[in-house]
């Protein structure tokens, strides 16, 4: 690439010239190079400088607070109904309440719409059961009308999972599976939406305006605090389970499991550190300039940078206290993950809310110039991610790489569940690129909106054009 080379030469410049004139001159340049390297992050840390400070604190410094003490603070404010748990991620919860429900070997757990992470699938798998996915209707409509096309004798579970930050009304499915005595859990990892104050418990009605962690009348319920996710704790799950007996059968099962170490979450924090350090476009263009010039898969980097689990093995631990010291100080703060921002003086800026607002601008403006949007108008949506369908997704993304916008077909393990069943759609994920949604875009989106000259949907047109030749490539090539 030039623009790296470009950058580098004034850098070196600077710091061998004796001389200060030539060396402002090249700082300069290699100022102006890094801008012209911008390239808006596909995603940012939802975590602030004060929260990762804190979260070096706790991991150096253990507090003599008891891990009960801690877990029993962070389920009361989770759920005054007292039906709440906390676990490592949302596959260990997923892992113990499959071993507590102890369901009969070669039982069918139904995923709803049939798209997931493959640990999912994974861990159904280990439990002796078979995961069976029901594919999307439509690219618009990722939800099927009823279940019974799909439900057989063995049929033990429904999964119903909230895509890319998106509620589904699903209340028909889960009142049609509850009526042929299915078991229903909730994956909210990707849809978690924080309560205006204490009292509310975020039972989804109306609109979410009082959050979202579940509905009412599933039997459970997990939201993930991972890494890149809504309110990030840099880990954790928390989650609700009705049935007394199965949540203490689940908490005793959990009781066996090994403490996952401090080191290992002083390392996450490490990381968290980088990615948001990074996290402006300067920045980020030029780590992906340089990782490319350095031959290294840029994609692959992010992947594995905030994947939390090596194996499937290592999800069968406990948080470590200083990850759930974390976890109660963001709980402590949902207003900064409101769908609306909550009125006071004394209420913090809802970064979901900020979210929303440039979300819904680019989805209106993709639909408008003939792109789908992938749940637009599916639910209520706060755009923890935003996807959209393209005939050729390698090649969108070169274009948007081109324009400075660090879209991706690759870097979710949103994958299609492998048995599955449906109306159509079975290769919907083989066609979705995710776009970026940071904080940095309403500027950008602001200019394009005042001179119609940046905008994805031309963007789009652009790139799916094959007589014109891409402007760059990525910094990384796209498998």
């Amino acid at each position: 690439m030039v623009l790296p080379t470009t950058l580098l030469g004034p850098l070196l410049f600077a710091v061998v010239s004796a001389s200060p004139l030539p060396r402002a001159a090249a700082l300069c340049l290699a100022v102006a190079a890094a801008f012209a390297l911008r390239l808006y992050p596909r995603k940012a840390i939802d975590l602030g400088w004060r929260d990762l400070a804190a979260a070096l604190c706790y991991s150096l410094v253990p507090g003599r607070e008891s891990r009960r003490s801690l877990e029993r603070s962070i389920t009361s404010a989770w759920s005054p109904r007292g039906d709440a748990v906390v676990h490592l991620s949302v596959r260990t919860g997923l892992d113990l309440l499959l071993r507590a429900l102890e369901l009969p070997r070669g039982s069918k757990v139904l995923f709803v719409p049939g798209i997931t992470i493959p640990g999912m699938v994974d861990i159904v798998e280990a439990n002796g059961l078979v995961a069976v996915g029901v594919d999307p209707p439509s690219e618009k409509d990722l939800l099927v009308d009823e279940l019974a096309p799909y439900i057989t004798e063995d049929t033990r579970m429904l999964v119903v999972t909230h895509l890319f930050g998106t509620v589904f009304d699903a209340t028909r499915l889960i009142r049609e599976a509850k009526e042929r005595g299915l078991f229903v859990l909730e994956d909210c990892a990707q849809a978690f939406l924080g309560a205006p104050s204490a009292s509310a418990v975020g039972s989804g009605a109306p609109r979410c305006r009082d959050g979202f962690r579940g509905s009412e009348g599933v039997d459970a319920a997990y939201v993930s605090f991972g890494t890149m996710k809504t309110l990030t704790a840099l880990g954790g799950c928390l989650g609700f389970i009705r049935d007394p007996s199965l949540r203490d059968r689940v908490e005793k099962e959990q009781e066996t499991l090994p403490t996952r170490s401090t080191f290992q979450f002083f390392t996450v924090v490490l990381k968290g550190s980088l990615i948001k350090l990074l996290g402006h476009p300067c920045a980020w263009g030029l780590a992906a300039a340089l990782c490319s010039l350095m031959g290294v898969d840029f994609d692959a980097l992010i992947i594995g940078s905030v994947r939390g689990f090596p194996d499937a093995s290592s999800i069968r631990q406990r948080p470590c206290r200083a990850l759930l010291r974390l976890l109660r100080r963001r709980i402590g703060s949902q207003q900064l993950a409101c769908l609306e921002e909550v009125r006071g003086a004394s209420a913090a800026a809802s970064t979901v809310a900020s979210r929303c607002q440039i979300g819904t601008l680019l989805a209106n403006r993709l639909k408008e110039g003939g792109t789908t949007v992938l749940t637009h108008n599916a639910g209520v949506n706060s755009w923890w991610l935003l996807p959209v369908v393209a005939e050729d997704p390698k090649g969108m993304v070169r274009g948007l790489w081109a324009r400075g916008f660090d879209a991706t077909c690759t870097s979710t393990q949103l994958r299609r569940v492998p048995k599955s069943a449906g109306p159509g759609c079975k290769d919907i994920m083989d066609r979705v690129v995710f776009l970026p949604l940071t904080p940095q875009l309403p500027r950008a989106a602001a200019k394009s909106r005042r001179r119609h000259a940046h905008d994805f949907p031309e963007v789009r047109a652009d790139c799916l054009d094959r007589r014109q030749a891409p402007l760059a490539a990525p910094p990384a090539p796209i498998r």
